[in-house]
Formats: structure tokens, sequence, C-alpha cells
């Protein structure tokens, strides 16, 4: 009987590796955006100009020019020979201008200090100017200390004797906090669509999303497969949100919301998930030692 079961467990190592080996990480963040610990802000247009309006999007990376008004407004470039950008009336532009983006310097800081970007219209000749501000990213010990607790915590959900239902409000949880962080992520972008930002950056959400209601039912069914499936889905969300493990040390983030936020649900998603794969497999070891009936196995009246 004991060497039936270990086969059975032996079989459900395998198949989760089969699940999370071929799983590729996304971007880190949706649109290939990335952390940042310096702020690019628009301060102004001056002198200003009938229906223009400026700001920074994608996180500090591009410079958009809305025109609202009935004359076409030319951007000069930086260098003689170099093509003006002409922003039509009623169009809305994006320009990846290096004027805005100083290079970093010898310590891996970015230059901070102030840019100007010229334009010309039938008014005359005016600029856009803004600032590019230094910000230090927080300390990432404390969400590292999160992470641990919550892996912890997970680990324990699958000694108690309702770990089913723990296993489950786990698994939902930990899928709401992924599922949160990846909708911030791409609500973040500029000029892209949401959808296919959101599915490119789900990464394994794909497939562990569909897999975390399964768990949900598998525990209402009191189900023998309960813990193997959320040590599942925790192993897969740890995949899925791993590429994004250095964003708690930085100050900017490409996410729609406050960057605080986005570092809880991420600490929620790597420790969470660390913590459901953990607790799962307690789950089926309860199983192997015979105090629960293993996946397959026929339950005694």
């Amino acid at each position: 009987m004991r060497a039936r079961r270990s086969r059975r467990v032996g079989l459900v190592a395998a198949i989760v590796v089969m699940v999370l080996a071929p799983a590729s990480p996304a971007f880190a963040h949706a649109g290939g955006l990335t952390p940042r610990d310096h702020r690019v802000e628009v301060t102004g247009i001056t002198p200003p100009v009938t229906g223009l309006s400026a700001r920074m999007v994608n996180n500090g990376t591009q410079l958009q020019l809305r025109n609202a008004g009935t004359a076409d407004v030319t951007v000069l470039p930086d260098r003689a020979g170099d093509p003006s950008r002409v922003v039509r009336a009623g169009d809305t532009v994006r320009l990846t201008d290096p004027r805005t983006q100083p290079p970093p310097l010898a310590d891996g800081r970015a230059a901070e200090g102030r840019w100007r970007i010229p334009v010309r219209t039938t008014e005359g000749t005016s600029a856009v100017v803004g600032q590019i501000e230094w910000r230090p990213g927080p300390s990432p010990l404390p969400w590292w200390l999160l992470i641990a607790g919550l892996a912890i915590t997970g680990s324990l959900l699958g000694r108690v004797p309702w770990w089913r239902a723990g296993l489950a409000a786990g698994v939902v949880a930990v899928t709401g906090a992924h599922v949160a962080h990846v909708a911030g992520s791409a609500l973040a972008v500029t000029g892209q669509p949401f959808v296919s930002l959101f599915l490119g950056a789900s990464g394994v959400g794909l497939v562990c999303w569909p897999l975390g209601a399964a768990t949900v039912v598998a525990a209402a069914r009191r189900s023998t497969h309960t813990a193997f499936v959320a040590a599942v889905v925790g192993a897969a969300l740890v995949v899925a949100a791993l590429p994004d493990f250095g964003s708690f040390g930085y100050s900017e983030l490409p996410f729609a919301w406050p960057a605080s936020t986005d570092r809880l649900l991420l600490a929620s998603t790597l420790g969470g998930g660390a913590g459901l794969a953990a607790g799962g497999f307690v789950g089926m070891r309860r199983q192997l030692s015979g105090s629960e009936p293993l996946p397959g196995a026929t339950e005694s009246t």
C-alpha cells in the first residue's frame, strides 16, 4: 500500500514539474515598462499655446502632446538636420525624446535637472519644459519579511483540520492579488489596448487562474485533489510574479495606483504563492501518511 501511495505522490510531483517547466515569465510589467528611481514631469508650456497640453506617460518614458487647438504644432528637433514632428490639430502624439531622459551618472543614478523642448505654432515659438527628480527607492527588507511571513503562514494551512477550506481561501486571495497586480500594470500603459496588455503581462496566470477556480470546486466537494491543485497554483503564481521581485527597491513603478499598493500585491503573490505550494504539499503528505486518502484512491465507507 505504501509503495502504491509513493508512486502516486511521484506522479503528482511529475505533473507539477510538467506544468511549471514550460512556463516562461512575462515581462516585469505590461508594455515592457520597467521600475525606475527618478520621476520625469512636465512643469509647463512657456509661453502657453492655445489648446496644447503636455504630460509624461508610460512611467516617464514618453512625452504626450495633445493638440486641442485649430492650428498644427511643430516639435522642433534637438539637432539640425533631424526631422521635425508635427502634431496636427485634434491629434495626440507620444514622443520618445532623449531630451527628457538624461543619461545615468557613473554611480547608477539618473542625472537631475530640467529639460526643454521647443515647439512652433502660428502664435510663435514656445517650449514644453519639465524636470527630472531623483527619488531613491525604499528598503526592500520589510517586503521580504512580509513574503517570508506569508510563506510560513501559508505552509501551515496544510496542517489544520480544515485544510481544504484554508487552501481554497488562500488560492482565492493570492490569485486575486496577482490579477490586481497585472491589471494595475496594464492600466499604467498609455497608447496600447488594455486587453492585449493584460493578457501579455499575465504570463502563467492564464493557466493558474482557472486552476484557482478548480481548487475552490475541489475543496467544496472535499476532493482528494484539493492539495495537489493548490500546490500547483501557488507554485505557478510564484513563477508568474518572480520577474517583478526587484520592484521592491524602486521608487517609481509602472503601475496605475500607488506604488505601495503594487508592492503589497506583489508580496502577497510571492509569499502567498510559496505558502500555498508548501501547504499543498503538506496536505499531500498527510494523504501519504494515511490520515487522508491520496488523489485517485478509493475512500473507505
